[in-house]
């Protein structure tokens, strides 16, 4: 599948002894754009001038460059930075542009076997010349240029991976470069040590027996560093060559019972990047598209940039960040604004159809109301007339029906005899009740159900066979009484009155010792019936 590049604005600068060459996307895949040499940095000036907008990935392939393996504690977060940056110090005290790789922790303490502690081993890697950096990159600021990192060529593996067939395999990858043969040797996917030895291509031909030479030298200095494991078998080299050189070179360059030589091809490689058929015109014998390629494909983790270099790309980043949080509040903002105009014309719907309803009813009603009678009087009086004659309606009270019943209920008590009979009717809820703080106020007529009304009946008698009888029996006779009473349907009955006076305002009194006035009252007995009139 053909990879789709990020964006037509990111430009890679590969930035060698003497000279800088830039790479940008066309139409047909990655190619070279412009070369400048180190007299012609005011040509460079006009250049990141006119590419504003570009976002540059920037690489060195120099021959100052630096790497050595430390050993340092097994610590993290801040310790691990300090004691990373007093490493920096000691290596590379006189440039910013350095870098580290974590190698992995130790088997096993090698001075105390028996010991826990297991130490870290890491790659220092720092660029020693930092004027050739400078150079360039102190223009790139001063045009105010984006550059988003500054890394070595060697770190740029992620390709050489793909190529590899995954991160397990250890193997010496070679490219013949215009700053001269780039060797490097990865193990377990990382950089382990890197070296640009200077090359003359002036006789393309015979140059396979000098790259055999420097193989063998690099693969000699692997394994004076025990880096090589003894029975690993050859250390696999992979060499990239034009496809015009791959005869000569494989000649020259023979496997051994070290060197096991793979030749692919550097068209082949350009494709599967997916640079296309004419990007490497030009570079035909050279693999430094491939390595910007590369970096623009898979973007290196390990950056030697300073902060100064980087400080416009990252105020674009902000810039950028703050108008997308912009655009995404102006598009929440629209998107509600949406959603209320939505209900909102929802609710105008549901008054339209509310007032078309009313509207409809009322013009029905109008016409029902002209097909009735003519009457010489409004509705309005008409409604005011039928309020007023529901009260005229309701059938009067008389106290007939409830004295029969009375009647009947007190021949059940012969003893009790009745003196005095009050009666009446009334609407009132408080003078239901008994209960005399404000008037009762006059019930008001609706149009529904008619108003209560209530009989209240006050029966005033003497227990005449008990009257010489103790007050407790009196008391019994008068209960007896009042549930004869509660015999009758839907009536209340609350004594008003016992034989013996105990309200608290009075004084318990009953017989012989009172005067005869006393001992006339103490059998009268006074209840109370209310009864609510059924319609």
């Amino acid at each position: 599948m053909k990879f789709q590049w990020p964006t037509l604005q990111h430009r890679v600068l590969l930035i060698r002894a003497g000279g800088a060459q830039a790479y940008a996307m066309r139409q047909g895949g990655l190619v070279s754009e412009a070369a400048f040499l180190l007299e012609e940095i005011e040509l460079f000036k006009g250049y990141c001038q006119s590419r504003s907008g570009s976002k540059f990935i920037v690489l060195a392939d120099l021959v100052d460059e630096d790497f050595r393996v430390e050993t340092i504690p097994y610590v993290a977060g801040t310790a691990r930075r300090q004691l990373l940056a007093r490493k920096y110090d000691q290596a590379y005290r006189n440039t910013p542009y350095r870098a580290s790789i974590s190698l992995g922790r130790e088997e096993s303490n090698a001075r105390s076997p028996e010991s826990e502690r297991r130490d870290e081993r890491v790659l220092l890697m720092g660029l020693t010349n930092q004027q050739a950096m400078n150079a360039w990159l102190e223009v790139m600021y001063e045009e105010r240029a984006q550059v988003r990192g500054v890394h070595p060529l060697p770190v740029v593996t992620d390709w050489i991976n793909r190529y590899l067939g995954g991160p397990a395999q250890s193997a010496l990858f070679v490219t013949l470069d215009q700053a001269g043969l780039r060797q490097i040797f990865i193990d377990e996917g990382r950089v382990r040590f890197a070296r640009l030895a200077p090359f003359s291509d002036d006789n393309m031909s015979r140059a396979g027996e000098r790259i055999a030479s420097e193989i063998t030298r690099t693969e000699q200095y692997l394994s004076t560093l025990r880096w090589l494991p003894r029975d690993a078998g050859p250390l696999r080299t992979v060499l990239v060559c034009p496809a015009a050189m791959r005869a000569a070179w494989t000649l020259a360059c023979v496997n051994t019972d070290k060197l096991a030589f793979e030749f692919p091809a550097l068209e082949t490689l350009a494709a599967s990047l997916g640079i296309g058929a004419n990007a490497a015109s030009g570079d035909i014998a050279h693999a430094d598209l491939l390595w910007a390629a590369g970096a623009l494909r898979y973007r290196p983790k390990v950056d030697f940039a300073p902060d100064w270099t980087r400080e416009h790309y990252t105020h674009w980043i902000w810039r950028s960040g703050i108008m997308g949080g912009g655009a995404a509040l102006c598009a929440a903002g629209t998107a509600a604004g949406a959603v209320f105009l939505a209900q909102a014309n929802t609710i105008d719907g549901d008054a339209d159809r509310r007032t078309a309803d009313f509207t409809r009813s009322n013009n029905e009603y109008q016409q029902v109301a002209k097909s009735f009678p003519q009457a010489g009087i409004t509705p309005e009086h008409l409604k005011g007339a039928v309020l007023a004659l529901d009260p005229l309606a309701i059938r009067p009270l008389t106290p007939e029906p409830l004295m029969i019943q009375i009647s009947q209920a007190l021949l059940a008590a012969p003893g009790f005899v009745l003196t005095k009979l009050d009666w009446r009717a009334t609407a009132s809820a408080d003078e239901v009740s008994g209960t005399t703080a404000r008037p009762p106020r006059p019930a008001v007529p609706s149009m529904g159900a008619p108003p209560e009304r209530f009989e209240i009946v006050v029966l005033t008698g003497s227990l005449t066979e008990e009257r010489n009888a103790t007050p407790r029996r009196q008391i019994a006779a008068a209960r007896a009484a009042m549930d004869t009473l509660r015999r009758i349907p839907g009536v209340e009955v609350t004594p008003l009155r016992l034989p013996l006076d105990v309200s608290p305002a009075g004084n318990l009194k009953g017989g012989d010792e009172e005067s005869s006035s006393a001992a006339a009252d103490a059998g009268q007995v006074v209840l109370r019936i209310v009864r609510k009139v059924v319609p």
